[in-house]
């Protein structure tokens, strides 16, 4: 069979445009691997609130043990970045730190149609810390960190020997209490500006003094670091975008002390979060250019966490396992409040005079909670009462 010069034009057109064809989708083949391994998942992603300091320094104390980056979202709804952050980590379980104040329960449903959602929480910071504590160091912990309610010495303290830390004022409430008489520590840790509370039982490690005095003494290691995360004390909100990083030291300083507190610092980078003018002081303090992180915390936060992703996947974490138990925080779904109001009109109908509502005197008495003998520290019955 001959061609014309026209078919034979025609026939190599055609050949040269299939072999480009091909050839992206040989192309294509290659790359999408590669666009895999950056989106590496992660099991467990820590949610905490942008509203209280509180939650999201506990949250990293937590994130710190697991080996899971910590996102931020706000009370009723959660930012658009965040969200971004949690489709590129494709998480199984999100474990939700702070009570319904601070994080709704129309979110936490909305969160648990397409993750396993746990929430850990009480109905003051303190009780917070206390339930944080027994819930992810239900194995008791050989050290305890006791804090002043003060956000710098708890930024400070949270990541302290990885202990387990515990909210106080002057004295160890009932809460605290609690979980100290289940974590069974030989040493407790005090971090306080005041004086120092009757503890019994444990041995004590006191840092006192003025805040700067007691996180110089308490000051994280660098050492082995890659990463040092500098976040100011002007303002609660430069610490909560950073409650924990992989492989960073995270310190809290006074920029007009940046110098005294960061000298002889070794380390590959440092990130500073601050106001706009906070990275040229820590470069200035460090001799190091400092790479400066300004704007919305659960925007930091987001980035913080991609920037280390491809570490997440290598922590040497221990494992979670999320409990979706029903908790008082939760909110019933349409059928179970039907149920509940069903159940709840029957009894009532049936004996009217058995559902009575207790004299206050009666409740005190039954609801009364005892000091735990074990821990017989001095009790501060005034707790603190942020909500969480």
């Amino acid at each position: 069979m001959r061609f014309s010069k026209e078919e034979l034009g025609l026939l190599v057109a055609a050949i040269l445009v299939l072999s480009g064809t091909v050839m992206a989708q040989d192309d294509n083949t290659t790359v999408e691997p590669d666009n895999q391994a950056q989106q590496q998942q992660v099991d467990t992603v820590i949610m905490t609130t942008t509203e209280t300091y509180h939650d999201s320094l506990l949250a990293g104390q937590v994130a710190e043990k697991y080996g899971a980056p910590v996102l931020l979202t706000e009370s009723e709804e959660i930012p658009e970045t965040t969200s971004g952050t949690l489709e590129q980590l494709q998480p199984s379980n999100i474990v939700i730190v702070g009570g319904p104040a601070v994080v709704a329960p129309e979110l936490e449903m909305q969160l648990s149609q397409n993750y396993n959602v746990e929430r850990v929480s009480g109905e003051t910071a303190e009780e917070t810390a206390s339930k944080v504590a027994q819930r992810f160091w239900a194995e008791g912990s050989q050290e305890v960190n006791l804090v002043d309610d003060d956000p710098t010495l708890l930024a400070g303290a949270v990541h302290f020997n990885d202990a387990p830390t515990l909210l106080v004022t002057q004295n160890a409430s009932n809460t605290t209490n609690e979980a100290l008489e289940m974590l069974q520590p030989q040493t407790a840790n005090i971090f306080t500006t005041g004086e120092v509370g009757n503890i019994t039982g444990v041995e004590t490690q006191e840092y006192t003094g003025s805040v700067d005095q007691i996180l110089e003494d308490a000051r994280p290691e660098t050492a082995g670091a890659d990463t040092l995360v500098v976040t100011s004390r002007e303002n609660f909100s430069y610490s909560i975008p950073a409650p924990y990083v992989p492989n960073a030291a995270v310190v809290s300083v006074d920029p007009e002390n940046a110098t005294q507190t960061l000298e002889d610092v070794e380390v590959e980078e440092i990130w500073a979060i601050g106001p706009e003018d906070f990275g040229q002081t820590i470069s200035e303090a460090t001799g190091m250019e400092a790479e400066s992180f300004t704007g919305e915390p659960s925007e930091i936060a987001s980035e913080l966490v991609l920037r280390k992703q491809e570490e997440w996947s290598q922590l040497p974490g221990e494992e979670l396992e999320i409990q979706e138990t029903t908790t008082d925080n939760q909110t019933a779904t349409p059928e179970e409040e039907m149920n509940q109001t069903e159940n709840t009109t029957e009894t009532t109908t049936e004996n009217p005079d058995e559902n009575m509502t207790e004299t206050p005197e009666e409740n005190m008495s039954e609801n009364q909670t005892e000091t735990p003998g074990d821990m017989n520290q001095t009790i501060n019955n005034t707790e603190n009462t942020t909500p969480t």
